[in-house]
């Protein structure tokens, strides 16, 4: 199910990223707006052990910087990629993040993540000394982050992006959860305003 979901955001990312450059020699696209703005969106992203949508809201502090806020929730499935053999539950949290941006409509950034996830776990699935228990774990996730941001119609845009960083457990309540290098990829389609 999460190799599914992975390879339709790689290929959504693909296409947002690629098409884009055929699409604006036609005009399709429009320029990045002249003056600062605010946008709102709403953004799915995806890594290989799950899934998080969420809304963003991100406010132009000058005409290349910009600060934005994200809410959402997650869906993860650590499988076997985690401590245990297999690691699976959901969570919800939020991004205070930074970017700058260029009037191409790329930008490079930094955000912060916490997410208050929920995991149920189990170990030697099947066999005879199976064990299965319960973690509630606060995620601190710090990573780095290009995007790139194309106007389709008034107002409206959509934004791929890629982002690399860790997943730092800083809080565990039951036995230890997955953490490490994290890769994620995300679309988002929303509006300025």
């Amino acid at each position: 199910m999460v190799n599914k979901i992975l390879s339709t955001v790689v290929l959504l990312f693909t296409t947002a990223v690629f098409s884009p450059a055929v699409l604006a020699e036609s005009g399709f696209f429009k320029p990045e707006p002249e003056r600062p703005y605010a946008t709102f969106a709403f953004e799915f992203q995806a890594y290989p052990t799950g899934i998080i949508p969420g809304f963003t809201y991100e406010r132009f502090i000058s005409k290349q910087d910009a600060v934005h806020l994200r809410v959402g929730m997650q869906t993860i499935r650590h499988e076997d990629f985690g401590v245990h053999d297999d690691e699976r539950g959901d969570g919800f949290g939020g991004t205070l993040g930074y970017r700058r941006y260029w009037p191409t409509g790329l930008s490079l950034g930094a955000r912060v993540d916490l997410w208050a996830n929920s995991l149920d776990w189990a170990d030697n699935i099947g066999e005879p000394n199976e064990q299965r228990g319960h973690t509630d774990v606060l995620v601190l996730q710090p990573v780095v982050e290009v995007t790139w941001r194309r106007f389709f119609a008034k107002n409206w845009f959509v934004q791929p992006s890629a982002a690399a960083g860790a997943e730092i457990n800083i809080r565990t309540e039951g036995e230890e959860t997955g953490q490490g290098f994290i890769f994620l990829f995300a679309l988002a389609v929303g509006r300025s305003f």
